[in-house]
């Protein structure tokens, strides 16, 4: 939903804020910390504003903070605190805890806002820190607590809490990292459209939902592996879809050189430019194997129902002809073998609602330029070249 918060978004906005203010701070007056804050900020693609400064010892409160990101709504919070922040060794700022209170953000009708956010860990590299890890200022761990998505004043969704853990960087073993968003509640009782509507009670729900979001990875700086090996969405009485991915070539070097294009996307909005740029950077990334599934919860028991009664023809009728249909939509693929796997895991999943998934695992890493090319000289070669398999089970 594009309405809610990106929670990556948030993490990095605050880390990259934390960064310039607590590294300023020991040294400088307030108008210096924010020059240097700003400095920092505009690498990322981002300005900041604020009402005040008060330092307590090691403990440093921001008034009014706002963060501005394109194509993003201002994030504004009441006040941030930054707690325990030392000076390290070798020049670089530690932040034992960072807590953000009453943050919103929203263009209008749609308003989101949570209740606070919170990061830990945070290392602020030194001026002139050549290492990229460093760089990035890592952190162990992000939160958000009791979000709510309003709609023309009315409460579409709430999200009771959001987190991000993070293992040490390092470029001798793995970065482990995960995400969970907690209890989602939707609420789409408010939606206007007739058609929706009907089409709800069609399918035996009220317009209210649950849910929840997983995921859990490495990342192996050295030679760029990333392996997500849980990625679900899951909506109650719906079902799950899970994304479990593994790529190549994502090294750190990768990684920056991502943030660069980020930022030069930003000034140039010139979309050929931006698609050319984007192959340049991710053409030797590496496909190891990639998969998309969905486990079913009634969500298909609930369409062939509805569709029976659209159609006066009984549910089993229909996923019986299914395949037959789908057959003949692919023919003019001449993929023979291709419609063959799909309609016949469709016809299984229809019959025996479980779980459906469509795979690809080559046989050999794949450069995503490589795809690319056999994709636009012979389209019918890419099944076989990524060892593409779909089933239902």
């Amino acid at each position: 939903m594009k309405f809610l918060i990106n929670t990556r978004t948030l993490a990095l906005t605050l880390g990259v804020g934390v960064a310039a203010m607590s590294n300023a701070a020991w040294a400088v007056d307030g108008e210096a910390l924010i020059k240097r804050y700003q400095a920092v900020a505009a690498q990322q693609g981002q300005t900041f504003s604020y009402d005040g400064i008060e330092q307590n010892g090691d403990d440093f409160t921001v008034k009014g903070p706002t963060w501005t990101l394109p194509d993003v709504p201002p994030i504004k919070g009441e006040r941030a605190t930054f707690s325990g922040v030392t000076e390290e060794g070798d020049g670089a700022i530690a932040v034992r805890q960072i807590d953000v209170r009453t943050i919103t953000s929203g263009n209008g009708n749609v308003q989101v806002t949570f209740e606070s956010a919170g990061m830990n860990d945070l290392r602020i590299p030194a001026d002139g820190e050549t290492d990229i890890l460093k760089q990035m200022a890592p952190y162990s761990a992000f939160n958000a607590k009791n979000g709510v998505v309003t709609m023309k004043g009315k409460t579409v969704a709430t999200i009771a809490d959001t987190a991000i853990t993070l293992s040490p960087y390092t470029n001798d073993s793995p970065i482990t990292f995960g995400a969970k968003v907690g209890e989602v509640a939707l609420d789409l009782t408010s939606v206007d459209d007739p058609k929706f509507k009907k089409a709800m009670a069609d399918l035996g729900y009220d317009g209210k939902f649950t849910g929840r979001m997983d995921m859990d990875g490495t990342w192996t700086t050295a030679d760029g592996k990333i392996e997500i090996s849980t990625y679900d969405i899951a909506v109650d009485n719906v079902g799950t879809l899970s994304f479990p991915m593994s790529f190549g070539g994502y090294t750190i070097q990768k990684a920056a050189d991502l943030q660069k294009m980020s930022k030069e996307m930003q000034d140039n909005k010139d979309q050929a430019a931006q698609a050319q740029a984007a192959m340049a950077v991710f053409q030797d990334i590496q496909l190891i194997k990639a998969a998309i599934s969905f486990k079913d919860d009634s969500v298909t028991k609930r369409g062939l129902e509805m569709a029976s009664k659209q159609m006066q023809q009984p549910p089993e009728a229909l996923a019986a002809a299914a395949p037959m249909m789908v057959g003949m939509g692919m023919a003019n693929l001449q993929m023979p073998e291709l419609t063959e796997m799909v309609s016949s895991a469709i016809g299984t999943f229809l019959q025996n609602p479980g779980t459906f998934e469509v795979s690809v695992e080559p046989s050999k890493p794949l450069p995503v330029a490589e795809i690319v090319a056999a994709g636009q000289a012979s389209p019918q070669s890419l099944p076989k070249l990524l060892n593409l398999q779909i089933k239902a089970e």
